[in-house]
């Protein structure tokens, strides 16, 4: 018996009923998990660097509302190209 061990639901007493060494896996078990995490990482960083290229060739603004519009700027279906009012004020 080991314990107690305390939780967020009281305290507990825990049976061991066996003890495993643990050990590092060989490479060849985890090279599948190991290369898309690598992937996935150079990938991430190309992305970003291409959104860095394309945030430094452009000027960003966010207008202000106009005063008593309380409406957000409408996206997607139903958008006027160009508009820069919800499309009510």
């Amino acid at each position: 018996m080991v314990g107690p061990i305390e939780s967020g639901f009281g305290l507990h007493l825990v049976k061991v009923s066996e003890r495993v060494a643990g050990s590092a896996p060989s490479l060849a078990e985890i090279r599948p998990i190991v290369l898309r995490e690598w992937q996935s990482e150079q990938r991430r960083g190309l992305n970003e660097s291409f959104l860095d290229t394309l945030r430094s060739k452009y000027e960003v603004r966010v207008e202000a509302r106009r005063p008593g519009c309380s409406r957000r700027r409408r996206f997607g279906r139903g958008a006027v190209a160009g508009a820069t009012t919800c499309g009510r004020c």
